[in-house]
């Protein structure tokens, strides 16, 4: 069953939902019935701005990874774990990955952008928790779409913990500037009725450092 606006509104409350940049109101949980009048507030504007009929929309944090591409790589048809260099020879994608932090364009420089044709790794801003009982897929907007971003779907198990890991590639010939306050992508939740929940990689890793270096080698020995 997908979530409609009214059950992920309660889903923030009651915790099945968790929310790093929500402001849910301290009083759902402390067990008190009223809301303070100015944490309603807050917690209904954020509703408005980000949750859809069935959706919650998705903001961009200010860190990527992005390929070091060279003219004529491509990745191996037999393997995904190598890029196959214009001289045949293969290597390593470790190395075709890099951080780039993108500079705030509301301090007067410019925002990130992906090349034309290009992809990136990025993730959530905020900390995303689902309890055991909710699990969720990572979709694109069509507003994106037409401005020629695509997000690529990606799915989040029951009680997964962190920042999502979302890739976006520019489809357009020309630079797409990247803005952390505009949503390209949004969640959908579906209620299940059992799970032992999540268990691997992901689960409680928004302590950890986000590199291509901590990513990548877990990504090779789960395909190995």
């Amino acid at each position: 069953m997908i979530l409609n606006r009214e059950e992920i509104v309660k889903a923030l409350l009651s915790g099945d939902i968790g929310h790093s940049e929500c402001p849910v109101p301290l009083s759902t949980q402390t067990g008190q019935k009223n809301f303070d009048p100015e944490e309603q507030e807050a917690f209904t504007d954020w509703c408005h701005k980000f949750i859809g009929p069935a959706s919650m929309d998705i903001l961009l944090g200010p860190e990527f990874l992005i390929e070091n591409t060279k003219s004529g790589r491509k990745m191996d048809d037999t393997t995904d774990r190598f890029f196959v260099e214009p001289s045949g020879e293969k290597s390593d994608p470790k190395s075709q990955y890099r951080n780039v932090s993108p500079l705030e364009a509301d301090k007067g420089r410019a925002p990130f952008c992906i090349g034309p044709l290009r992809r990136a790794l990025g993730r959530s801003s905020a900390i995303i928790q689902l309890s055991n009982t909710l699990c969720a897929q990572v979709m694109p907007r069509l507003s994106a779409d037409l401005w020629g971003l695509v997000t690529t779907p990606s799915f989040v198990d029951p009680g997964a913990k962190g920042h999502l890991h979302i890739t976006v590639e520019n489809k357009t010939q020309r630079l797409f500037p990247i803005q952390t306050d505009i949503p390209y992508c949004q969640l959908v939740f579906y209620k299940i009725e059992k799970t032992e929940g999540y268990t691997g990689y992901y689960r409680e890793e928004e302590a950890e450092p986000w590199t291509a270096e901590r990513l990548l080698p877990q990504v090779l020995t789960s395909q190995s």
